[in-house]
């Protein structure tokens, strides 16, 4: 199996509620389009090009509203995007734990119990964010549209500039798709190597003492500390480089596009509102710029901690992880089990 498998088959997990929480984050950021307009609204009331027919107290009543109405939104989504993240990273654990559990005892794990608690927690972890990077990079997408098709009909030059940030953003993720599974693996690497040193620093106490090894011992654990510490900052440098050039690129894009804007609205081609409308939107259009370069990142990293996984299985088939299973209480009172 895929990493790109491995990733459609847990979002299939539970795909109504994947559905719905897909729904709520796209509500979420699709609702900053009514305050858009209705920013717009007011300026060209007080510009006096387009007056509001209720007045301005109206317009700020009706901002209110929409705030309050997102707020309530946002709650819903933490409460489906939550109920779908422990799901997952309690399917692939309980899998993982049963397929552990199902092996003979020599053979049960790969490598020592401290890595295998490496994988169970931050693989897992890893595999989690992924699929709930995806909802916000989806749910963005329908703000995009919707706000691309508004700004299409104030100026085309300017809206098509918005887009450019994003092509620097993909082909920067792409370049660095090689570094960043090479730093993932070694930084996982040393945190399962001093997990692993602790549980048997910890089981072999007695050993240690008897063999008079304790400095011998303690400085093995330094070196894999220095080695975990040296690899963590290479791991978090890469991400954190990335991640500002993702926002960088996206900041510039938008001091050009508001210079541009400027210029215009000298000629009169703009209006305040026009304007107010094109800077607020912006600012959400941006925003899935960024999303996109996080997700990717996110997704390479979750391949290295997918083929972690798949090393924990010994040959098994990666479908485990994702397989359903359910555990209860049939007819009279018996317990079934369907996998």
């Amino acid at each position: 199996m895929k990493t790109s498998g491995f990733f459609w088959r847990m979002l299939g997990y539970r795909p109504g509620l994947y559905l719905l929480n897909l729904l709520a984050w796209t509500l979420i950021h699709m609702a900053p389009l009514l305050p858009g307009l209705l920013t717009k609204a007011f300026f060209d009331h007080l510009e006096g090009t387009h007056p509001f027919p209720f007045g301005a107290g109206a317009i700020a009543a009706l901002l209110v509203a929409a705030a309050l109405a997102r707020i309530a939104l946002i709650y819903c989504g933490f409460l489906t995007d939550v109920a779908f993240r422990y799901r997952i990273s309690s399917l692939l654990r309980r899998n993982l734990l049963a397929h552990v559990l199902r092996a003979p005892g020599a053979r049960a794990l790969p490598g020592s119990p401290g890595e295998a608690i490496s994988n169970f927690r931050d693989d897992v972890e890893q595999a989690e964010e992924a699929t709930s990077w995806s909802v916000d990079t989806l749910g963005l997408v329908g703000f995009v549209v919707a706000a691309s098709w508004i700004l299409l009909s104030i100026d085309a030059q300017l809206t098509v500039l918005v887009f450019v940030p994003l092509i620097l953003v993909v082909t920067a993720a792409q370049i660095a798709t090689t570094r960043i599974r090479k730093y993932r693996a070694a930084s996982r690497e040393s945190t399962a190597q001093v997990t692993g040193a602790i549980s048997e620093m910890f089981g072999s106490v007695l050993a240690i003492q008897v063999a008079g090894a304790e400095k011998r011992v303690v400085d093995r654990f330094a070196k894999l500390g220095e080695s975990r510490r040296q690899s963590m900052i290479k791991d978090k440098l890469l991400t954190e480089t990335l991640s500002s050039v993702f926002n960088n690129s996206v900041n510039l894009g938008t001091g050009i596009i508001l210079l541009l804007a400027g210029i215009k609205m000298r000629g009169g081609e703009f209006t305040i509102g026009d304007f107010s409308l094109f800077v607020y939107y912006l600012t959400f259009v941006t925003q899935l710029i960024s999303n996109v370069g996080n997700f990717m990142t996110y997704y390479k990293q979750m391949d290295v901690s997918f083929g972690r996984l798949k090393e924990m299985l010994r040959g098994a088939s990666p479908a485990l992880l994702v397989r359903k299973a359910y555990i209860g209480l049939g007819k009279k009172g018996r317990p079934w089990r369907r996998a």
